[in-house]
């Protein structure tokens, strides 16, 4: 019994070091596509609530490893109300899934750059050289508009500018970036909650453990 408690206790702290790591990276993540957003909207809300899931999977990732380490069941009961938390919020964002709300804001947001571009050229450029695009639809959206294909169209190889410009429009590009995105995210929720519904199990094994030690040193 006790070497079984001991293996239960140290897979408790492997899977919560888990934890730490994969709230650090969702983290990081969460920060780096906050910034694509602007304050207010919804995509920025959801990418605060993502950061802040992150910050709850670490601090309980703390917790579940305080409690293996001293065997208390009062603190393993916190470790398994928070992960319950958790669950429930990626439940609330798979909920609020929503894929033509990222659609009509991502093009939204193209088309404001493009409306800027044709007023002052530089505006795109950002779009054009991180997802390899040009201008809205195609390059020829420049030729239409008198305008010139400015250097982000463009691959570059030893200084030299490749004589074609960037097939794709920077519409279906982002677009099809942002949606990729938001798919991972979906099946990121359904991954950790499946990955906290079993340190929920792990808990709960754990705390029948230590009870039942309890229970035959009272016999």
């Amino acid at each position: 019994m006790h070497l079984s408690r001991t293996c239960l206790q140290w897979t408790v702290i492997v899977f919560n070091t888990m934890s730490v790591v994969l709230g650090i990276l969702a983290a990081v993540a969460s920060v780096f596509e906050l910034q694509k957003y602007s304050f207010g909207t919804p995509d920025f809300t959801e990418k605060l609530v993502h950061i802040g899931i992150s910050a709850v999977l670490v601090i309980s990732a703390f917790v579940g490893c305080c409690a293996a380490v001293n065997g208390s069941v009062k603190m393993l009961v916190s470790f398994i109300v928070t992960l319950l938390a958790l669950i429930a919020s990626h439940v609330w964002c798979l909920w609020r899934y929503d894929e033509e709300r990222v659609r009509v804001s991502t093009t939204n947001m193209v088309n404001y750059y493009w409306i800027a571009e044709t007023h002052e050229q530089g505006y795109m450029d950002i779009l054009q050289e991180t997802y390899e695009c040009c201008g809205k639809t195609g390059y020829l959206d420049y030729h239409h508009n008198s305008m010139t294909v400015p250097d982000s169209c463009y691959f570059f190889h030893n200084n030299k500018r490749e004589f074609y410009p960037h097939g794709k429009g920077c519409l279906p590009a982002v677009l099809e970036a942002y949606m990729n995105i938001y798919r991972t995210e979906k099946w990121t929720h359904v991954g950790l909650m499946g990955f906290e519904g079993f340190g929920i199990t792990l808990a709960i094994v754990l705390i029948f453990n230590l009870t039942a030690d309890t229970r035959r040193y009272n016999y």
